[in-house]
Parts: structure tokens; sequence; C-alpha cells
């Protein structure tokens, strides 16, 4: 029973790392070549039409001193009609001096080319979605995070694509910073190839948080309690037959690198999200739609599962080598010695050889998934942020609210 149990964990498990990277790209690679595609888009600039599609960009920011102030230039530097552009900036509950910053700014740069509206409450990033969604009244809303600054033709590429009215979402890629981990960077370069991948066969399975667009008409409000709005948001809109993009030319690039600490905090939110979306999203795995359950079931799906798959491969390890057996107590030696790897990864990162570096973060990510199952299963895993009383106003023109 237990070596059963063992193999059909490790077909799970190589089937996820290596046989489903491989058929997606074989599967890719036929569609490039039938549509004459690279996988590497290639230029794809505003075309201005009439009429310029009006475009919320929609900043939330928590605590978000120390790189508020570049945001606000990035977003004034943007090539598209600033007519057509408002930055809604929604300080989120902070308790540094983010509004400070931000006025400072938009003192400094009172002609920047869009306009920008500021609401000040705290409700959480859901709860800020779901209060400010239903009064912009633009024809597309762009979300990004206050710490990542976008390429010049990010919106105007964005927007190009909307000329397709079948296009629901579409997602841009995501940069580190230079000094990134090499174990992230190289989890990074993974995630990525794998999305543009689903993309082409089938659409990107959610979007990078740093920036994506969506049709302001196609919003619906997500549950309190969501976790990665950033995959529960585009799903939504895919699931329901619209086409979504990634197109790897709009480039967020994130300012400020994590420390180990906060990549694993991380790490077990996107954990409990995964699970979550896997349960809620379920109608993904819809065999009449087969692309988008393959490449759902696949990747995302399979991955939610993962740290359990793990546990109980472990733990038929154990039990082989118990009962007897050179050759399943090297295997435990080897999952154990593989351990040990994974906790000096932890304890010294970057100081590891790369692919020691590489392997030790993807297990940590398992390990984080897990407590971020196990904390959404036992009903904890929940938005930390107080709530307080919420107010609005408007710092940029003085007279604007919410974009129409």
């Amino acid at each position: 029973m237990e070596m059963a149990i063992l193999a059909c964990c490790a077909a799970l498990l190589l089937y996820h790392h290596v046989g489903y990277p491989v058929l997606l790209r074989l599967l890719a690679s036929g569609i490039e070549r039938r549509r004459g595609l690279s996988s590497e888009p290639g230029a794809r600039s505003f075309r201005p039409r009439v009429p310029i599609p009006s475009l919320a960009l929609l900043i939330p920011a928590y605590n978000e001193e120390r790189v508020i102030r570049r945001k606000i230039i990035n977003g004034a530097q943007l090539d598209y009609p600033p007519d057509k552009l408002t930055m809604v900036i929604a300080l989120d509950g902070c308790k540094d001096d983010t509004e400070t910053v931000l006025r400072n700014t938009l003192a400094e740069y009172p002609s920047c080319n869009a306009r920008v509206v500021v609401i000040e409450l705290n409700i959480g990033k859901i709860g800020v979605l779901n209060q400010l969604m239903p009064e912009i009244q633009t024809d597309l809303v762009a979300l990004s995070d206050a710490s990542a600054l976008l390429n010049s033709d990010a919106v105007g590429r964005a927007v190009a694509h909307f000329d397709d009215p079948h296009v629901g979402v579409v997602c841009g890629t995501y940069s580190l910073p230079e000094d990134a981990s090499p174990g992230e960077r190289a989890y990074w370069e993974y995630q990525i190839r794998i999305k543009s991948d689903e993309a082409l066969v089938a659409a990107p399975m959610g979007a990078h948080g740093a920036f994506y667009v969506f049709r302001r008409a196609l919003w619906t409000p997500l549950e309190p309690d969501t976790i990665n709005d950033d995959f529960m948001l585009p799903m939504r809109i895919i699931s329901q037959g619209w086409k979504g993009i990634y197109d790897r030319q709009i480039v967020a690039t994130e300012l400020e690198a994590t420390n180990s600490r906060q990549d694993f905090r991380r790490r077990i939110r996107i954990g409990a999200g995964n699970l979550q979306q896997a349960l809620r999203l379920w109608r993904l795995a819809n065999p009449m739609n087969y692309r988008l359950a393959f490449v759902f079931v696949s990747g995302k799906g399979l991955r939610s599962f993962l740290p359990f798959i793990l546990v109980v491969s472990f733990a038929a390890s154990v039990s082989l080598a118990l009962s007897g057996g050179i050759v399943w107590q090297l295997l435990l030696a080897a999952e154990l010695t593989a351990g040990a790897l994974v906790f000096a990864g932890a304890v010294m990162p970057g100081r590891l050889p790369r692919t020691l570096n590489s392997f030790s973060y993807l297990v940590q990510g398992y390990v984080a998934s897990g407590c971020g199952a196990l904390l959404l299963l036992s009903g904890h895993a929940k938005d930390v942020w107080q709530v307080s009383k919420a107010k609005r106003i408007s710092l940029h023109p003085p007279s604007e609210k919410i974009p129409r």
C-alpha cells in the first residue's frame, strides 16, 4: 500500500515539475508555428482610435512612503493621452508618511500628465476594490502596485490589445529588482516562462499583481475574504468566455526586494490563496473547455495540493524504511539530506550553488504554501489590517473625485 501511495505521489510531483512544463512548451511551440508567432512578442504600440478608451490606474497603497514618489512620477511619464488617464491612489490605513510624501510630490509636479485622485480609507485591499470600483466609470481599469514601476508604453500597449472586442483582461510581466535573491530570481524566471506558454495554449493563469488591465464593465465584487485578487479577478473574467492576454513586453519592475522573512510570509499568503482559488474556481476544470482545464488542473490547481502530497510521500517513505529494505532506507536518507539542504538555503540565502539555491527556494515555497493552506482550512487566513473610519480626500486636482 505504501509503495502505491509513494509511486502515485512521485508521479504527480514529476508531472507537475517536469511533464507539464515540457508538454506545455510543446503545445505552445506548435501554436507559435501555426500562427507564425515568436515566444517573445514583437513591438505593439498604442494605436489611437476614436474614441480613445479612458482608463483609471488604481493603486492601493499601504505604508509606501519609500516608493510613492517614484510611482507618481512614473505615472506622469506614461505615454497615454493625459485627458484619458486618471491615477487613483487609495491610501489604505497608512501609518507612515505616505500621504505627506504624496502631497509634496504633487506640489513638485503640478503639470503631471495624468489626473491624480487620492482616496484615504482603511478597509484592506479587497474592501478598497469593492468600494471604489462601482464609482469608477472609465472604459478600462488597471491595477498596479505602488512599489512597481511601469515602462512608459505599458498602458498604451495594454490598451491596444482591447481593439479585439473579445479581450477582457491584459496582463503584463514582472521584473525583480537587481538585489533580488538568486532563488527568487530563478523562481520568477520559471513562472514567467510557464505563464507565457499557458497564455498561448489557453489563457494566463492569473496576473502579476504589479500591473494588469481589464474592461470596467466586467467587474463583479470579490468575496471579502479573497486572498489572491490578481488571480480571482482575471480568472473570473476568463471563465466567462473572455480572452486573456499575456504580453511580456508590458513590464512592471519591482522597486524593493523582500528579505527572506518577508518573502516567506508573502508565500504563506499566496499558498492560502492558491488553495482558496482552486476550491472556488473549480469550474475552470470543466472538460468542455479542455485547454483551459488542462492548464488550470496541471498548473495552479495541482500546485495547491502539492504540500499535502509531499507530506504523504514523506510519510510513506518513513513507513517503508521502517519496514526494512536498504532501497527505502537510502531513499529516506536522500529525502532527509534534501531537507537539510533546504534548511541551509533558508538560513544562508544566496550562499549555496545556484541549483541548490533554486531547489531550496522551491521547497521553502511548498512549506510556506502548506502553512497557508492549513491557515485557510482552519479559518485563520484573514487580512490583518485594522479597519478604521474611512474618509475621502482629493488632493489633485481639488475638484476631482472618482474618474468617469
